[in-house]
């Protein structure tokens, strides 16, 4: 009898002590699930932040990059610009000094100034070669000599007048390009570097929250 109810006691505590592991057992699963889940969900926070924070670097970065392109690209272009006009002013002067130029030039002086007494004019030496054989068939009231310089002076008596193609082109492209037009080009140009960032930076984020959209979709669902 007494076997007996010793057994039923082991049976009961064996129970018990099965019982409070089990309980043991189940709660502790059930805090590991609660810390999974809590981990879960500030992985994919913080994977989330990460990609924000990389998209924001990654704007700021492509922006950056890109107005430093167009500014290297507006130096180029502004570059090119001046040398274009130096090329320009190169050809003018050149032109201002070929023989038909100077000799209309010099036949409309002629024409508007009576020369009274002997003259002389000074000529590039190259021009001046050039015009030595038949100078006195067309200005024989004008000594014909050569010079080292560029510019044709022109002595009568007194007075002295002195043409500068140089100073003349200079003059005459100030004229063309006025300094209002290029500054309004350059803001031009500044107001189109700032709409390229901003399209760009709209179109990226466009592109980052399709595909924010996209991933939540394929995540698989947490077993809460």
């Amino acid at each position: 009898m007494t076997q007996a109810i010793d057994n039923v006691l082991i049976r009961a505590k064996f129970k018990q002590s099965h019982d409070y592991h089990e309980r043991l057992i189940n709660q502790a699963k059930k805090q590991a699930k609660k810390i999974i889940i809590a981990a879960q969900t500030e992985k994919e926070k913080i994977f989330n932040q990460a990609k924000i924070h990389g998209y924001c670097q990654g704007i700021n970065q492509t922006s950056t990059a890109l107005a430093l392109f167009i500014q290297a690209y507006q130096d180029l272009n502004h570059t090119l610009y001046n040398d274009i006009i130096k090329q320009i002013e190169q050809t003018l002067i050149q032109f201002l000094l070929t023989e038909p130029v100077i000799e209309q030039l010099l036949l409309n002086l002629m024409a508007k100034i009576d020369l009274q007494q002997q003259s002389k004019i000074y000529l590039p030496e190259k021009l001046a070669t050039a015009f030595s054989e038949r100078w006195s068939d067309k200005f024989s009231n004008l000594k014909l000599t050569s010079h080292k310089e560029n510019g044709i002076v022109l002595e009568m008596g007194n007075e002295i007048l002195y043409f500068s193609p140089e100073k003349s082109v200079t003059e005459m492209m100030k004229n063309i390009i006025a300094d209002q037009q290029i500054a309004a080009s350059n803001q031009q140009q500044i107001d189109c570097i700032t709409e390229l960032q901003e399209n760009l930076a709209k179109t990226l984020q466009q592109q980052f929250e399709d595909y924010l959209t996209a991933s939540e979709q394929s995540l698989p669902k947490t077993d809460r």
